[in-house]
């Protein structure tokens, strides 16, 4: 039977869409089959061993490239959060392991080259303790938003916080879990997001805002 580009990237894609050279081997594929899925495009080669399918979301090479997955900002648009960045001039945010001694919080570093050592690459690194494990992509909910607590500020935290809560995305544990991951003086901005912020004061601006951290924001 000849290589099929289209089965090699479904089966990339029923992995996670991230997948090493042995799970698609044993999923089925060849080296040839696999080099003609490169070939055909419906497969990027991210780094030695690890491909990814063509059509995932935007960032998701350029963290396994990194041998990460997304976070922050990166992480919380994949999950459909609002988010307050720089839109498409946003670098890609990308959760790099950590050694076992990191500390809670995020050490954030702008990459000068990628993994080939050409310059241009704009990655902003992410190295935390995990709150919870990751997926293929990005890292979960919870710990993109604490992300974005240490790298985007209070404002850019509490408006994706309640972008999660409006469409249920944390259950209490999960609120629970990501207030106690905060510094101690951050952990008033998780008892004050709201579900259903229509009229919510503002505490980092002093201010009573019509449309809660989203009008704020469009000040």
């Amino acid at each position: 039977m000849p290589p099929s580009p289209m089965r090699a990237a479904e089966h990339c894609r029923t992995l996670g869409g991230v997948a090493t050279t042995a799970e698609l081997l044993a999923a089925g594929e060849t080296a040839r089959s696999l080099r003609a899925a490169v070939v055909a495009g419906t497969l990027l080669r991210s780094r030695e061993g690890v491909f990814v399918v063509a059509d995932a979301p935007d960032g998701v090479a350029a963290a396994s490239a990194h041998r990460g997955v997304l976070d922050c900002v990166s992480a919380a648009r994949l999950h459909g959060l609002w988010t307050l960045d720089e839109g498409a001039a946003e670098p890609v945010h990308v959760r790099i392991p950590s050694s076992r001694n990191a500390r809670v919080g995020d050490r954030r570093a702008v990459c000068v080259a990628n993994d080939d050592g050409e310059s241009g690459c704009r990655c902003v690194s992410h190295r935390h303790r995990m709150i919870e494990p990751a997926g293929r992509m990005s890292v979960g909910v919870v710990d993109a938003l604490a992300a974005i607590r240490s790298c985007k500020g209070d404002e850019a935290f509490v408006a994706a916080l309640e972008s999660a809560l409006r469409q249920r995305m944390l259950g209490p544990h999960d609120r629970e879990r990501l207030r106690a991951s905060l510094p101690a003086n951050a952990r008033r901005l998780v008892d004050f997001a709201r579900a259903d912020a229509e009229r919510a004061s503002n505490p980092w601006c002093g201010s009573v805002c019509a449309g809660s951290a989203s009008a704020c924001a469009a000040r």
